[in-house]
Formats: C-alpha cells, structure tokens, sequence
C-alpha cells in the first residue's frame, strides 16, 4: 500500500503586502500499482493548475516540475512546460509519475515552480509518502509519534486561514457554513484533532516539519500556533456529514461487535497497519458528573492478567491518550472473553466507556479524502449544552427522549442513533435521524426541563440549519429549509445555508439573530426569505454568498410577515401592511460588509515559518500580481 500526505495552504506574499489569496495543496493518493521489471512501482500523478489573477495576461509562464531522478515522468517534457493565461484564466498541468518502491519507508520530496518575465520564485513543494515492503511496525512510540504537550480547550478554534481554507476547499456551501459556525465555538477539548493528526504523522501524511521547521518527527513539535491550527482544523471534521455517517453505521452494531473491529484493527497495528482512531462516550455513574465524548489513538492488542476492582481482564488495547502525554497503563482499554471492557483511570473517575467509533481507513481519516456529502439515509443533529431533550420527527409515532437514542443500535430499529460529541464541552450529543421512504423529516427539538436553553443544528442533505436560544419552548427544522424558534425567546440565533443558494437572497446562507421575540422564523418563498413573529427586537440579518456579504439591522419588527429579499441585489426587509400578498413597503435596507472569518490573520507566521507555508508567491515590479496554484494527486477509490 502506498500513501501520499496532504500540504497545507500557502498565503501570497506580494512585495510589502498581504494578499487574501491563498494558496490550496492537495495530495492525496493512488493505490494503483504494478511491477515492472520485477521491481514494485507505484504510479500516481502530479497536478499543478495555475490561475493568474492579475488584470493583464500571463505570457509564456515556465511551470517545472523537480523530483528525484528515480521517478520516471511520463507525458510531459521531464522539467518544463508553458502556459500563457488571460486574467482569471487557469490551467492544469498533470504529469503521471512512477515511483520505485525500496526496502524502507519514504517522502518523495517534489516541487512545482512558475516563472515568467513578471514573477520569480513561485514554487509549492509536495511530497509523497510512499510505504515500504518492510511491513513496518506502525505502534506509537511515545518519543517520537505523540504530542509532547496534553490535550486543551478553547474558546475557539484557533485555525488559520490557510487550513481552514484547506479543510474548506472541497466543501459544499451548506457544509461551509456549518464548519465555520462550529469554528467559532468553545471546545471542552482537542483530543479529536490530537488523535487524528498524531495518526497522520505516524503514516507519513503530517510532516512535522511543517509545523517546527527543525522537527524530525511529531514530539518535537511545540505547542505553537501551527500545532493548535492543524490540531483545530481535524477535529472540526468531526462534524461533517461523511464523517457522522460513519459514527452513525458503526453505532448500528452491538457493543460486543464494536469491540471485536477495535480488536482486529488494533492487532494489525504492528504489521503494517494503521494506527486506529478510537472514540468512545463516557456515561457517569455519579449524579454529579455529565456524560460526554472522547477520542484516543489504538495502536496495539496484548493478552494481558490485569484485575481492576475485582474484575479480571484478559486483553489490553494499547492506547495514547492526549490527556495523557506519557504512556500509562490505566489509559489503556482492557477486555475480558465475555465482552466488558473498561479504561481504569475513567472508571476510578465515575465513567463507564462505551465504544461509538472506530477508524482506520486513512483516506476517511484525512482531509485530503474529504468528500463534499455522502449518501446517507439519515440527517444528523448537533445539540451542545444539555443532552435532556425530546426529540419528534416525522419518523416516530411519538416523541422521544434523545439519551434513550444512544444504546447500541439506537431505537426503533435505528430510526434514531445518538452518539456523543468528541472533546466538545459536556453534555453534547449527536443525534441522527433515518429517512423513510427516501424523504427527509421535519424535526422539533426541546428540552426535558422547561426553558433550559437550546443551541441545536441539522444537516439535511444539502441544506444546514442551526437554532439557539433562551427560555424558548423549543426549536424546528424542515428540509425545505425553513427553522424557528418556538414560543417567547430571548437572545435567539437562526441560520439556513444551502448548496443550491437562497432564491432571490442571492445568496448561499442567511444568519438572523434577535434580542426577543416570539415565534422567531425563517421560511423559503418565491421572492427570499420570509421572516414572520411577534414582538421582535433588536433584529439582525447577515447574508453571505460569492458576491460578498451583506448586513441588515431592524430594531422593532413589525408583527406578522417580512419579506427579506435582494432581487434587485440590495438586501432589502419588505412588508406588506395592506394585506393583498403584496411585500411593497421597505422596513430596512442592508449594506455591503467584509464576509465574516472565524480564523485569525497569520501574516507574521506566514512570513517567519517557510514550512508552515507551503507556498510563497513574490513579484517584481507589480503589487498587484497573484497566481493560484493547486497541487494535487488523487485516489481512484
């Protein structure tokens, strides 16, 4: 089996100046292989496309490729090759290589450069992991593999722009907008994102030298801002749509069958396989505690003669917990022959751990295999702040206790499947609902104790919706993309995105937040968005799309309906104070405003860490110059 890595982006660097621009490189890999002279190669390709950005033409650009003189490049002239582009025009170039398969593991360092009369130095460098014959022990060495520092929380995510764009770039609208609302959220912790990266640098998919440029491997990474960016942009993949399709098939099985696939996976680990992302949820056995969600690396299986308060076990899962940077025996998962299993440090804590996810699959694992959405006969919920909540959907025949959802298989035949949320703030949980008969489910979601708040999401196919809110009687979804808050509420937020865009918004996500209120809604109609409810105050609305962002205040809304629409490409609030179906009257009138991040602007460590940076763009003699340049090579399955 042979690997590549994905890079990171790069930011433009244009004489003095920073560019917004950034720069994706993706690798990912091709399994495809063969022998050729009774020698195993491996065959992928190696694309560059080049965009020029500028307002006059790209004449004759060289773009060269270098790589190890033992690659064979077949196509294209070995080194070079020219391209002349118009303003806004691109250009993909594909060189199909063969790379020879030694004895030992190995990067196969390339780099991809452009120069023209009016540019120097624009080069991305690559590099392809490519596994040996060896069948190498891939167990976690805790002096090498691991993070040197222990797991941590945050306010938000401290991503930066160049791996949020990274984890963006093959996302749909609705899954963007979702990513970058999570983004700006409080995190019980990062494990999720420690476990899958220290994964990724084991196999050679991380270069920790991109993080410290003096790194030779993981644990001599400091907890820099490059470490914490790429840590917050992989556990923030969690929440996509493919990824919760996985957890929500692998939650179908019993726990003896959960138990059994982290067995098998983890005792490949020493020949060869890949180390397995372990997730599991801790359900308290003290009324003081809160359930939630963690995630660790398993990277070995051992019979073991191990008591812990009176039971014995005889197996031992090898695990590197990030709440632990040294190894320790009671982070360690051991089993016995009848199925219980336990990790002691948790259990003395006052927490049974149950299995809700196990992954070995890299090309699932990574960010690089992102797939924009993945059939899926469910939609999924994200709740944060309590797991008390009645859930009704167009699938039940009555509403149903969300916590009752998590048991192995779920409920109802796995109409509904629960599942916690890893390294977030406690008393978060997931929650996916089955589609029958190929449709989607209106759902309504509100809390076992009367006015507690609610901060609730859903993921219908193409469409994201989010709702929070005080003191509310509940919130409600429907896959048309309508969503609203149900009685009198207080500080309430709505938000709708969409892949297919927002009609007449002309948009591809609307956000509507609000002091007070009652019976909060955004709804779909012909002409936008109607906005209906009674008393509300303090009205914001922020609309997003490739054209820019807009911003509307309204600060006591007129009860009943409002038409937000921006048919004539002003976001307008329009009402109808006749009655005759007519919205005539203008309420409020947006104006345009910068499109809001969820990342910091690293311009310092784009200029003072050449690795954490995979491209740097200079030019001469123009400011205002800017190439794009995506690197990539793709696996066929």
């Amino acid at each position: 089996m042979a690997f590549v890595f994905p890079l990171a982006l790069g930011g433009c660097t244009l004489l003095e100046q920073m560019v917004d621009d950034y720069v994706l490189v993706q690798v990912w890999y091709d399994v495809e292989s063969e022998s050729e002279n009774n020698e195993a190669v491996f065959k992928c390709s190696i694309s560059a496309t080049v965009t020029n950005n500028y307002i006059v033409p790209l004449t004759a650009a060289e773009v060269t490729l270098e790589i190890d003189d033992a690659v064979t490049i077949e196509g294209l002239p070995r080194n070079t090759t020219f391209v002349t582009l118009d303003m806004g025009e691109s250009e993909t170039i594909v060189w199909s290589v063969s790379i020879p398969v030694e004895h030992e593991d190995r990067n196969w360092d390339y780099s991809v450069s452009v120069s023209s009369p009016l540019i120097t130095g624009v080069t991305a460098y690559g590099s392809v992991f490519v596994d040996g014959t060896n069948g190498a022990n891939n167990r976690m060495d805790f002096t090498r593999d691991t993070w040197n520092f222990q797991n941590y929380t945050v306010n938000s995510f401290p991503v930066n722009a160049a791996d949020f764009a990274a984890l963006c770039y093959n996302l749909s609208d609705s899954e963007k907008a979702m990513i970058k609302e999570k983004a700006g959220m409080e995190a019980g912790g990062q494990c999720y994102g420690m476990a899958v990266t220290s994964i990724l640098a084991k196999t050679g998919r991380l270069s920790p030298s991109s993080l410290k440029s003096s790194a030779s491997n993981l644990h001599e990474v400091s907890k820099n801002s490059a470490a914490k960016s790429i840590i917050a942009s992989y556990h923030l993949t969690q929440y996509l749509s493919y990824i919760q399709a996985e957890v929500t098939v692998f939650c179908l099985k019993s726990d003896v069958e959960r138990l059994r696939t982290l067995t098998d996976m983890a005792e490949k680990v020493e020949n060869g396989g890949t180390p397995v992302l372990l997730c599991y949820g801790l359900e308290p056995t003290r009324p003081d505690l809160s359930a939630s969600g963690h995630a660790v690396v398993a990277y070995g299986c051992e019979n073991t003669n191990y008591t812990h308060n009176g039971h014995r076990y005889t197996g031992k899962i090898l695990i590197y917990d990030s709440n632990s940077p040294e190894y320790k025996d009671v982070c360690c998962l051991y089993f016995d022959e009848e199925g219980n299993y336990t990790i002691p440090y948790l259990e003395d804590k006052g927490y049974n751990v149950q299995i809700e996810f196990v992954l070995s699959d890299l090309s699932v694992m990574d960010r690089s295999g992102i797939v924009d959405t993945k059939d899926s006969v469910y939609s999924f919920i994200s709740a944060r702040g309590t797991q008390d909540l009645k859930v009704m959907a167009d699938t039940l025949q009555e509403e149903i206790n969300a916590l009752d959802a998590i048991l192995p298989g779920g409920i109802n035949g796995g109409l509904i499947v629960a599942f916690h949320g890893f390294g977030e703030d406690e008393s978060s949980l997931n929650i996916a609902v089955k589609n029958v008969d190929g449709e989607e489910s209106a759902v309504s979601v509100r809390p076992e104790n009367e006015g507690d708040a609610l901060d609730i999401s859903i993921k219908y196919g193409g469409t994201y919706l989010s709702a929070s809110s005080e003191k509310q009687d509940a919130v409600s979804f429907a896959p048309d993309g309508s969503v609203g808050v149900d009685g009198r509420a207080e500080n309430f937020s709505l938000t709708v995105a969409s892949d297919s865009g927002l009609g007449m918004l002309g948009c591809s996500s609307i956000r509507l937040t609000g002091d007070s209120g009652e019976n909060a809604s955004l709804a779909p109609a012909e002409e936008g968005y109607i906005l209906s409810g009674e008393g509300l105050e303090d009205i914001e609305i922020y609309t997003e799309g490739e054209d820019g962002a807009s911003r509307l205040e309204i600060k006591k809304a007129e009860d009943g309906d409002i038409l937000l629409s921006a048919g004539d490409g002003v976001l307008k609030a329009l009402s109808d104070p006749d009655g005759d179906g007519e919205f005539d009257r203008v309420v409020a009138v947006g104006e345009s405003v910068e499109v809001e991040s969820p990342v910091k602007n690293l311009r310092a460590e784009l200029l003072d860490n050449r690795n954490a940076v995979m491209i740097v763009l200079a030019a001469v003699g123009l400011a205002s110059l800017a190439l794009v340049i995506v690197i990539s090579t793709r696996s066929k399955y």
